[in-house]
Protein backbone atom coordinates (compact mmCIF):
# COMPACT_ATOMS: atom_id res chain seq x y z
CA UNK A 1 0.00 0.00 0.00
CA UNK A 2 0.91 3.40 -0.38
CA UNK A 3 -0.18 5.96 2.22
CA UNK A 4 0.68 9.74 1.66
CA UNK A 5 -0.65 12.69 4.54
CA UNK A 6 -3.49 14.69 4.30
CA UNK A 7 -2.20 17.74 3.68
CA UNK A 8 -2.47 16.98 -0.14
CA UNK A 9 -5.99 18.06 -1.18
CA UNK A 10 -7.78 15.09 -3.65
CA UNK A 11 -9.88 16.46 -6.45
CA UNK A 12 -11.34 14.93 -9.15
CA UNK A 13 -9.59 14.37 -12.11
CA UNK A 14 -7.81 11.23 -13.03
CA UNK A 15 -9.39 8.17 -14.09
CA UNK A 16 -10.04 6.94 -10.23
CA UNK A 17 -12.30 10.10 -10.06
CA UNK A 18 -9.22 11.68 -7.11
CA UNK A 19 -6.17 13.20 -7.84
CA UNK A 20 -3.47 15.07 -5.51
CA UNK A 21 -3.17 18.77 -5.85
CA UNK A 22 -0.68 21.17 -3.91
CA UNK A 23 1.79 20.37 -0.77
CA UNK A 24 2.03 17.07 0.81
CA UNK A 25 4.11 13.45 2.17
CA UNK A 26 4.05 10.47 0.09
CA UNK A 27 5.69 7.65 1.38
CA UNK A 28 6.00 4.87 -1.06
CA UNK A 29 5.86 0.94 0.16
CA UNK A 30 9.87 0.62 -0.66
CA UNK A 31 10.48 3.30 1.35
CA UNK A 32 11.08 6.28 -0.72
CA UNK A 33 9.59 9.46 1.18
CA UNK A 34 8.50 12.53 -0.97
CA UNK A 35 7.95 15.98 0.57
CA UNK A 36 6.79 19.01 -2.01
CA UNK A 37 4.17 19.89 -4.48
CA UNK A 38 1.83 17.65 -6.65
CA UNK A 39 -0.24 18.92 -9.83
CA UNK A 40 -2.62 16.77 -11.41
CA UNK A 41 -1.64 13.20 -9.32
CA UNK A 42 2.35 13.98 -10.43
CA UNK A 43 5.11 15.02 -8.18
CA UNK A 44 5.44 19.01 -9.65
CA UNK A 45 7.30 21.59 -8.01
CA UNK A 46 9.83 21.96 -5.07
CA UNK A 47 9.98 19.25 -3.09
CA UNK A 48 12.68 16.16 -1.55
CA UNK A 49 12.95 12.84 -2.83
CA UNK A 50 14.64 10.18 0.13
CA UNK A 51 15.56 7.03 -0.52
CA UNK A 52 15.85 4.21 1.38
CA UNK A 53 19.33 4.08 1.34
CA UNK A 54 19.75 7.71 2.67
CA UNK A 55 20.27 8.76 -0.49
CA UNK A 56 18.11 12.39 -1.47
CA UNK A 57 17.26 14.60 -3.83
CA UNK A 58 16.03 18.35 -3.31
CA UNK A 59 14.91 20.72 -5.81
CA UNK A 60 12.30 21.32 -8.70
CA UNK A 61 10.16 18.02 -10.20
CA UNK A 62 8.24 18.06 -13.28
CA UNK A 63 5.97 15.17 -14.02
CA UNK A 64 7.41 12.87 -11.50
CA UNK A 65 10.93 13.47 -12.49
CA UNK A 66 14.11 15.90 -11.44
CA UNK A 67 13.79 19.09 -13.63
CA UNK A 68 15.54 21.62 -13.42
CA UNK A 69 17.98 23.14 -10.46
CA UNK A 70 18.19 20.98 -7.65
CA UNK A 71 20.55 19.14 -5.25
CA UNK A 72 20.84 15.41 -5.03
CA UNK A 73 23.06 14.00 -2.42
CA UNK A 74 24.23 10.25 -2.25
CA UNK A 75 24.73 8.06 0.75
CA UNK A 76 28.12 8.29 1.22
CA UNK A 77 27.48 12.40 1.52
CA UNK A 78 29.18 13.60 -2.08
CA UNK A 79 26.51 15.56 -3.75
CA UNK A 80 26.08 17.34 -7.17
CA UNK A 81 24.49 20.70 -7.27
CA UNK A 82 23.14 21.95 -11.14
CA UNK A 83 20.41 20.94 -13.20
CA UNK A 84 18.78 17.95 -14.35
CA UNK A 85 16.55 17.12 -17.13
CA UNK A 86 14.43 14.20 -16.72
CA UNK A 87 16.40 12.61 -13.47
CA UNK A 88 19.62 13.10 -15.42
CA UNK A 89 22.61 15.56 -15.26
CA UNK A 90 22.68 18.02 -17.62
CA UNK A 91 25.26 21.38 -17.88
CA UNK A 92 27.51 23.52 -15.86
CA UNK A 93 27.38 22.01 -11.85
CA UNK A 94 29.20 21.45 -8.75
CA UNK A 95 30.33 18.08 -7.94
CA UNK A 96 31.38 17.46 -3.69
CA UNK A 97 33.13 14.69 -3.26
CA UNK A 98 33.55 12.45 -0.19
CA UNK A 99 36.61 14.73 0.63
CA UNK A 100 34.62 17.74 0.65
CA UNK A 101 36.10 18.89 -2.74
CA UNK A 102 34.46 20.58 -5.05
CA UNK A 103 34.89 19.52 -8.69
CA UNK A 104 32.94 22.15 -11.55
CA UNK A 105 32.13 21.49 -14.68
CA UNK A 106 29.86 21.10 -17.75
CA UNK A 107 28.11 17.41 -16.58
CA UNK A 108 26.12 15.29 -19.27
CA UNK A 109 24.07 12.55 -17.15
CA UNK A 110 27.20 10.53 -15.56
CA UNK A 111 29.71 12.27 -17.27
CA UNK A 112 31.74 15.85 -16.72
CA UNK A 113 33.31 17.40 -19.50
CA UNK A 114 36.27 19.45 -18.41
CA UNK A 115 35.98 18.97 -14.36
CA UNK A 116 38.14 21.06 -12.10
CA UNK A 117 38.72 21.36 -8.97
CA UNK A 118 37.10 24.68 -7.45
CA UNK A 119 39.73 26.49 -5.32
CA UNK A 120 39.58 28.41 -2.40
CA UNK A 121 41.90 31.04 -2.07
Amino acid sequence: KQWYQRRVAITAGDANGMCRNGQGTHTYANGKVYVGSWKGDKIHGQGSLTFPNGSKYEGTFVDNAFNGEGVYTWEDCSKFKGKFSNNKLVGQGEYTDTNSRIWVGNFQEKVAIGLEVKLEC
